[in-house]
């Protein structure tokens, strides 16, 4: 199955199985730099400030504590991560990290 796990320092929202390299899930990390903020959306126009912690609902739903922006986001995850399929493929450029 895939972990799914807050990364605080790049201010994203990851998964990954078994020894693939992570994917984004939401968030948005340009490479030098972080994108911090509290902008909701989906994917990567999502933006966190410092998320520490993610909590799974019975639901499917994503709970995630964003540090410094003092909030609980929920984030619905795509249908294949609950699915335990395998990801759509990356977009041109890829869905991992985005170059500035």
């Amino acid at each position: 199955g895939y972990v799914l796990f807050a990364d605080i320092d790049n201010s994203v929202l990851l998964t990954r199985r078994g020894t693939d390299p992570p994917l984004l899930l939401a968030g948005l990390r340009v490479e030098g730099r972080t994108a911090e903020g509290l902008r909701d959306g989906n994917g990567l126009k999502a933006e966190f400030c410092r998320p520490c912690a993610v909590a799974l609902a019975p639901d499917g739903t994503a709970y995630v504590a964003d540090y410094e922006g003092n909030r609980v986001r929920r984030i619905r995850l795509p249908p294949w991560l609950l699915e335990a399929a395998s990801p759509p493929p990356p977009a041109p450029f890829g869905r991992r990290f985005r170059r500035q």
